[in-house]
């Protein structure tokens, strides 16, 4: 049937998240030519008392100075009164082998500043965390006739025990496409099938007894139930230590909580959807939030520019703006791909409501060696000039940041 329906045309003209000088920080000059033009304006531009907002660029002589600015600026906010999860930093690498992420680790250790790293280096990122959240997707991944579905957990179980390594898992895996009537799932619950080579059938026989073990657990199952086998069954695999992260890691989580929330919990991204999962589990159990628990969460969040999309925090720090880095050395020879990272750091920018703090350093450690760096193509596109950063925000800098963010 033909839809004579006339089409409407719906364009996006205001927004309430950003400030004007935060929305204004536009890369103008990487627009692509397919794309309908933005012409956005802030809502905050004549809002009582009009709220313009902030941005800062700064530059730094080498990284070290641009991450101990970045950490002593997170700490001046903190005791201005704004809470850590707040303060979002956002990164144009997670490579440790680029003197980025490091060096504004340390400088946050440092300074005192409670932050959550990025998910890699979280407790999801451990052995022990994607061991244990390879238990809750086997567990919540069953079919209606009761057959997990969740391969990819299997392989994980499989490939995390000590002592297997890559080698013994392909060859597994080349044996189930050689063999006829032989599927990956089987191998964890039917007999195994002959000529798989010894240390193969040593490392399936270790998994079949964690698939097992878990067999019986439901979604429903709550973590008091299981929290010990849990810990057994990390101990068992990894070793004592893993299993101490476990249970750290599950200490200050409701014990009432079901396999299936602990699944979400472990398959977050980031401490705002952490906090999402775990207020859920406080409505379904009609209890107030944990202090602890919330405690826990209240850090500086962390994450790649690629994570950020659909976040927002009161003030955004973006350091590493140097060419080579964003657009990366990968995308530079690719109008299209200077395109998208233009994009990226657009969305990076428009994270933040009140400040965005933007930087790059003239020298830095990359692949094991002292680089002198070049401000990103983009840095001149941020519609202002880029300075020093010295010390991070000044006591005057900081009384803008902070009265913006009060007039929200």
């Amino acid at each position: 049937m033909r839809n004579d329906m006339a089409k409407v045309a719906h364009a996006l003209r205001d927004c309430f998240r950003c400030t004007p000088a935060v929305l204004t920080t536009l890369i103008l000059n990487n627009a692509s030519p397919s794309r309908i033009r933005k012409t956005i304006v802030s809502l905050y531009a004549n809002a009582g008392p009009p709220n313009p907002g902030v941005v800062y660029r700064w530059r730094f002589p080498r990284a070290d100075p641009e991450a101990e600015a970045i950490a002593r600026s997170c700490a001046a906010l903190i005791q201005a009164g704004l809470r850590p999860r707040e303060i979002l930093i956002l990164l144009v690498t997670r490579d440790n082998r680029v003197a980025l992420w490091p060096r504004i680790k340390e400088a946050l250790e440092e300074a005192n500043v409670p932050f959550d790293p990025p998910k890699e280096e979280g407790f999801a990122g451990s052995d022990a965390g994607r061991l244990a959240l390879a238990l809750c997707r086997i567990v919540c991944s069953r079919d209606p006739d009761g057959n997990p579905d969740d391969l990819v957990a299997h392989r994980a179980i499989l490939g995390l025990r000590h002592g297997v390594g890559v080698g013994t898992c392909n060859r597994i895996r080349a044996f189930v496409i050689e063999t006829a009537n032989v599927a990956f799932r089987d191998l964890f619950y039917a007999d195994l099938p002959d000529g798989l080579p010894a240390r193969a059938v040593t490392a399936l026989n270790h998994a079949r007894a964690v698939c097992a073990t878990i067999a019986a657990w439901q979604p429903a199952d709550t973590l008091a139930a299981r929290r010990n086998q849990i810990t057994a069954i990390v101990r068992a695999a990894l070793d004592d230590a893993a299993a101490a992260a476990w249970e750290v890691f599950a200490d200050p989580l409701v014990p009432e909580m079901t396999i299936e929330e602990l699944r979400n919990y472990l398959w977050t991204d980031h401490a705002q959807q952490r906090a999402e999962v775990l207020a859920a589990v406080n409505r379904r159990l009609e209890l107030p939030e944990e202090p602890a628990v919330v405690a826990a969460l209240d850090r500086v969040r962390i994450m790649t520019m690629h994570g950020a999309k659909g976040l927002s925090a009161r003030v955004v720090f973006i350091p590493g703006l140097e060419q080579g880095l964003i657009p990366n050395q990968y995308q530079m020879p690719y109008p299209a791909q200077i395109l998208e990272a233009a994009r990226l750091l657009y969305v990076s920018i428009t994270r933040a409501r009140a400040a965005c703090i933007m930087s790059f350093a003239w020298r830095r450690l990359v692949f094991g060696e002292f680089r002198q760096e070049h401000p990103s193509v983009f840095a001149g596109q941020t519609g202002g000039a880029f300075v020093d950063g010295n010390d991070g925000l000044t006591p005057d800098q900081l009384a803008r940041i902070m009265q913006a963010i009060t007039d929200l």
